[in-house]
């Protein structure tokens, strides 16, 4: 019995194993797959973001939103992990189609895939949602929706099993990894940021010029009394705060951040906007 983690990925394996049999490149093609959804994913969201800081498309519009794909591809992490088997490339492909989506039925799809890969963090980017909910028109059942179609496997296992899975999968999977360092893996405070610097290498200051023009335009904003954050800000924002859970929580594994890389490459995009209407 196996409750740790949702079963998306075990089905995925099983159903290439069906087809092409216990082929090793057929398995490892499945990150790759999810990898390049991920690319194609930001593009469309660093492009959205574009759009709706320049107000209209710019001749250089396509080089702009190609930035944070350039950066995340700097990444060794990013290009290790898509020839691995991991749970980490879905979470990052159900957040960015989540913030992407602009549809009940896309969003839907983005919680299904990051919750039935690496369970409640899938509802990640589904919190941030929640902070518009008086600005968006939608109906109150797709809010339902949104938090229970997602859970349909842990429903489906606490009928089942019970306790155990509450034992298996809520306590000792999720609770103890915030609360204790699993297997070894402890380290402290500054653990993730020297994993990011290690990443990103001389990147990260672009990233850090980023996120300044960000703050510049949320002051810009503040002062025409227009504080509450737009979308494209809670989106850039949101890396950061989960950058802050996992560096409270006591299992540090380095490929914890992974989701969080093709986030915070979106800020290269403010930098872009920044530079060019002479914030600096």
């Amino acid at each position: 019995l196996w409750l740790e983690k949702p079963p998306l990925l075990v089905y995925l394996l099983s159903g290439v194993m069906m087809l092409f049999g216990q082929s090793e490149f057929w398995l490892r093609s499945i990150s790759i797959v999810f990898g390049m959804a991920v690319l194609i994913c930001l593009y469309l969201l660093s492009q959205k973001i574009a759009r709706a800081l320049f107000k209209k498309d710019t001749p250089y519009l396509q080089l702009v939103s190609l930035l944070p794909v350039l950066v995340v591809l700097s990444t060794q992490l990013f290009v290790e992990r898509t020839t691995y088997v991991d749970y980490d490339m879905p979470l990052a492909l159900g957040w960015l189609l989540f913030f992407l989506a602009d549809s009940f039925g896309v969003q839907l799809v983005g919680l299904l895939i990051g919750v039935l890969s690496k369970s409640l963090l899938g509802f990640f980017p589904f919190v941030f949602d929640i902070l518009y909910f008086r600005k968006m028109n939608r109906p109150v059942w797709q809010w339902i929706a949104l938090l229970l179609i997602p859970l349909i496997w842990h429903f489906i296992s606490l009928t089942v099993y019970g306790e155990t899975f509450i034992q298996m999968h809520i306590v000792d999977h999720l609770l103890k990894r915030v609360s204790d360092p699993i297997e070894l893996h402890f380290g402290g405070r500054t653990f993730y940021v020297k994993e990011l610097i290690s990443q990103f290498s001389i990147l990260l200051v672009v990233i850090g010029g980023g996120y300044l023009a960000l703050a510049i335009n949320f002051v810009r904003k503040f002062l025409k009394k227009k504080a509450f954050p737009d979308h494209e800000t809670i989106i850039l924002l949101s890396p950061l705060a989960y950058l802050a859970f996992l560096t409270i929580s006591k299992t540090k594994i380095p490929w914890y951040i992974m989701p969080t890389l093709p986030l915070l490459s979106l800020s290269v995009v403010y930098l872009f906007y920044a530079i060019k209407n002479k914030w600096f």
